[in-house]
């Protein structure tokens, strides 16, 4: 019942833009996928989650490319990403690529959660609420659904942890 779907023609037309990212940078993580979620926030302050994700295990030039494109096609206000994972591991790259096209992102670190429960709890209480839209004709839907409901006895957490961020970064 926290699930909340949404088909391809009941979308908002005005939302405003927010991205936030969960990447796999560390060796502890070499076979965790980045998920980078962009999402609009309506009028009624209900998150509309976008249908164009990427989540995938690629080379960390490939996910700051696939930034870029997310980042031109939303143009979020913010993107969220957490501590360390930015400045300390691709940070140096996406600055240089961003400056190229001139393709400027607002990205803001959010603080390290070693307690994944923790850091979810801003995306539990929305989705309670029913506050929480879902695409439910695209690709990810039921990989998405599949580990929110293993969340946190699951063994992936990736979808889990880019919501996770966003929903903080909104609070």
């Amino acid at each position: 019942e926290m699930i909340v779907p949404y088909g391809p023609k009941e979308m908002p037309k005005h939302l405003q833009m927010y991205a936030g990212s969960d990447h796999a940078v560390t060796i502890k993580q070499a076979n965790d996928a980045s998920c980078l979620l962009t999402a609009g926030v309506d009028e009624n302050d209900d998150i509309w989650l976008m249908p164009d994700i990427f989540w995938d295990r690629k080379p960390t030039d490939f996910v700051v490319e696939e930034m870029l494109r997310l980042g031109k096609a939303y143009k979020p206000l913010v993107w969220w990403a957490e501590s360390g994972h930015i400045s300390k591991s691709i940070g140096p790259f996406l600055r240089t690529r961003i400056l190229e096209p001139r393709n400027y992102i607002n990205i803001q670190e959010s603080p390290s959660h070693a307690d994944k429960a923790q850091k979810a709890q801003a995306a539990v209480g929305r989705m309670a609420m029913q506050k929480i839209r879902f695409p439910n004709w695209v690709w990810w839907y039921t990989p998405a659904i599949n580990e929110l409901m293993k969340f946190p006895h699951g063994r992936l957490n990736d979808f889990v942890d880019a919501l996770s961020i966003i929903c903080m970064g909104l609070d």
